[in-house]
């Protein structure tokens, strides 16, 4: 037996990746900024609601001849509920950097309904007012998201530090995640064309029955492969923030890392949600007041950065290991073993 084999460390568990955050967002309490910030923008800032643009879309629909009569005769709760789904809904949220998620009080729970009076009010209208909204604010959120999320990764280790690391860290973090975005986008347009198309064939070959079963069933199948692939992208955004790595191989990088971390992944996951989560029903509690808002905001904000700083720590160990594990490359022409990657 090889004494001089060097002895490979095992990941830490969920719990200690958990602790180690919580342990680096209290030595750093000023990563709590930005999404206070950005909650106080939220609370006290302008308000763009979609209410008018679909009403005026569903009116727009109604209006049309040969309506269907199952349709017709549910106009009233239909417009009922796009006008509750209307008031449910601030575009200043996007501001929370999508793919990201800069922890927002106001992002997760905060509505139209529940702003402020004397909030200045953005109404979108009309569809070319909906994009210039979307395009505006959907970089800058993820702007907002890479200067947090470059923050916390600079106060991971000692060797990522410095402000001219932590400014080509937030460069890369918002164009690689608004790659990711996109490809998202275009994921879900190409799924919306395929349930289209499935539900036209089967209703030209069986019928309203056979385009009901069809679509379904196709549902069912793609609901449990998105299952799996959003727990499989996980990582993705930690890849980029942490390795400087491109879309295409940060995405690698969390297919490998959560299908050989199954079970942790899960169990993160799953104890991530149970702390965001249950806290938010205190924070919810707290609402009735100023005071009990701002301890809300700080406590969301506390609790969805440690979080993310876990998650970073979850990643990297879990990469690491794997690097470590992974049998050595030769190459063809001289048969040298290259190490694995170091750490960047």
């Amino acid at each position: 037996m090889n004494s001089d084999t060097p002895q490979i460390e095992k990941p830490p568990s969920v719990i200690d990746c958990l602790q180690r955050g919580f342990s680096l967002i209290g030595r750093y309490p000023w990563l709590l900024a930005l999404p206070l910030l950005l909650d106080l923008l939220l609370w006290r800032g302008p308000q763009i609601t979609l209410t008018p643009f679909l009403d005026h879309l569903i009116k727009t629909l109604f209006s049309q001849p040969n309506l269907p009569s199952d349709l017709s005769q549910n106009a009233e709760l239909v417009t009922k509920n796009m006008h509750l789904l209307g008031n449910s809904i601030n575009l200043m949220n996007l501001l929370s950097g999508v793919v990201i998620g800069v922890p927002s009080y106001w992002g997760q729970f905060g509505t139209i309904a529940t702003a402020q009076s004397a909030n200045p009010l953005i109404v979108i209208e009309r569809w070319q007012q909906l994009l210039v909204a979307i395009v505006t604010l959907i970089p800058a959120g993820l702007l907002i998201g890479g200067i947090w999320l470059a923050g916390i990764v600079n106060m991971l280790d000692q060797d990522l530090r410095g402000f001219s690391n932590f400014l080509r860290r937030c460069g890369w973090i918002w164009l690689n995640t608004g790659l990711y975005t996109l490809m998202l986008f275009a994921a879900m347009l190409v799924l919306f064309i395929i349930l289209s198309l499935v539900s036209l064939v089967g209703m030209l070959l069986a019928g309203v029955n056979g385009a009901t079963i069809a679509v379904w069933t196709l549902l069912f199948v793609g609901s449990l492969f998105g299952l799996w692939l959003v727990v499989g992208l996980k990582f993705v955004v930690n890849a980029i923030a942490i390795d400087r790595v491109n879309m295409a191989r940060a995405i690698w990088r969390s297919l490998n890392v959560v299908g050989r971390n199954v079970s942790s992944t899960i169990g993160f996951i799953l104890l991530s949600l149970l702390l965001t989560q249950g806290f938010a029903r205190i924070w919810l509690a707290l609402n009735g007041s100023t005071l009990g808002i701002s301890v809300g905001m700080l406590g969301n904000a506390y609790i969805g950065a440690s979080v993310m700083a876990a998650s970073l720590y979850f990643y990297r160990s879990r990469y690491q290991h794997w690097q470590q594990t992974k049998p050595p490359l030769r190459t063809a022409a001289s048969n040298e073993t290259f190490p694995p990657s170091p750490e960047p």
